[in-house]
């Protein structure tokens, strides 16, 4: 797939709208194209998009969300530059990885690149169903955190659907579900800051959202969010008052708890002077910007036959472990 054929695809992809859960049609779309390119080509029963290239082990995976957050956005062109939803999170990401994909030369293992469902949404379906299908011996997740970094994303989440309830009082007397709940919300965020997780870096911290709430006098649902930092998993995330995985649990008791497998990422990168040499050019050449090597455009992945060695090169993009 040259250069041409690659811009005409993306846009293509930008073109469909594909909110969260309205992926259907775009997944059809890559469906349709890329088995005409000989991969071996599904739309899983969570919806993703599954392109699969060569056979046999190791096995490495691609993996980038098909769906938008909204509104939808007007698609234009403009000094050479697509505008559209879609073209920073993620649908370029995607398309990136099919091209390489297409490109790729493979003579042992499988190549296979997923275009994941509701990743913008808080089910996180797609990934979830894509976590219990295959197992990969390595796995490249797409998003847009810049091309010369690579993101680590370990930060999960722990989520809980409550219900309060009060008995029927008059107003006056402040005996509402509503008031339960946030006598809970509140106690919850003293119990973190007693115990001193909520310091350093945002990053390190254990967030709590509220993500939605359904308030009545008599009954409140609610629906809470912990966002998790390494040190804590999700079974113990309240220490000692509440353990989320009894029934039982005097906080939490109807709480319903799940571990997403992406949340927040944290980026590790060179440095923007020296990239990472530990010494800067003063006077750079103004083709090679001082780096001392000339990247043309290419797009190519090679695997090597031990697949120890992995190099992705997706316009002048290079990845390397």
């Amino acid at each position: 797939m040259n250069e041409k054929q690659a811009v005409t695809l993306l846009e293509k992809m930008i073109r469909i709208p594909s909110p969260s859960t309205g992926e259907k049609k775009l997944a059809m779309f890559l469906k349709k194209e890329f088995s005409k390119k000989g991969f071996k080509t599904k739309i899983d029963k969570a919806g993703n998009f599954i392109a699969t290239k060569g056979s046999g082990k190791p096995l490495l995976l691609l993996e980038a969300h098909m769906d938008t957050v909204l509104p939808v956005l007007p698609v234009k062109k403009s000094k050479g530059v697509l505008h559209g939803r879609g073209t920073v999170d993620t649908k370029s990401t995607l398309a990136a990885m099919l091209i390489a994909a297409d490109n790729a030369k493979i003579s042992k293992g499988t190549l296979t690149v997923a275009g994941v469902v509701e990743e913008e949404s808080t089910s996180n379906k797609g990934a979830l169903f894509l976590k219990s299908q295959i197992k990969p011996d390595y796995c490249i997740v797409g998003e847009p955190s810049s091309w010369n970094a690579i993101s680590i994303g370990y930060k999960g989440t722990v989520s809980f659907a409550f219900e309060f309830t009060a008995k029927k009082t008059h107003s006056s007397m402040g005996m509402l579900a509503g008031n339960n709940f946030l006598n809970f919300f509140n106690e919850l965020q003293t119990h973190y800051i007693n115990e001193g997780i909520e310091t350093g870096p945002s990053f390190n911290q254990l967030l709590i959202e509220l993500r939605n709430a359904d308030v009545d006098d008599e009954k409140t649902m609610a629906f809470v969010s912990l966002r998790l930092p390494l040190s804590i998993k999700a079974g113990d995330c309240i220490s000692c008052h509440t353990d989320t995985t009894k029934p039982d649990s005097p906080v939490f008791a109807g709480g319903l708890g799940m571990r997403t497998p992406f949340g927040t990422f944290a980026q590790a990168g060179p440095c923007e002077h020296c990239g990472g040499e530990g010494k800067s050019v003063k006077n750079k050449c103004p083709e090679c910007k001082g780096t001392g090597r000339l990247e043309k455009n290419k797009r190519f992945i090679e695997i090597d036959s031990d697949f120890k060695f992995l190099k992705l090169l997706v316009s002048n993009l290079v990845i390397f472990f």
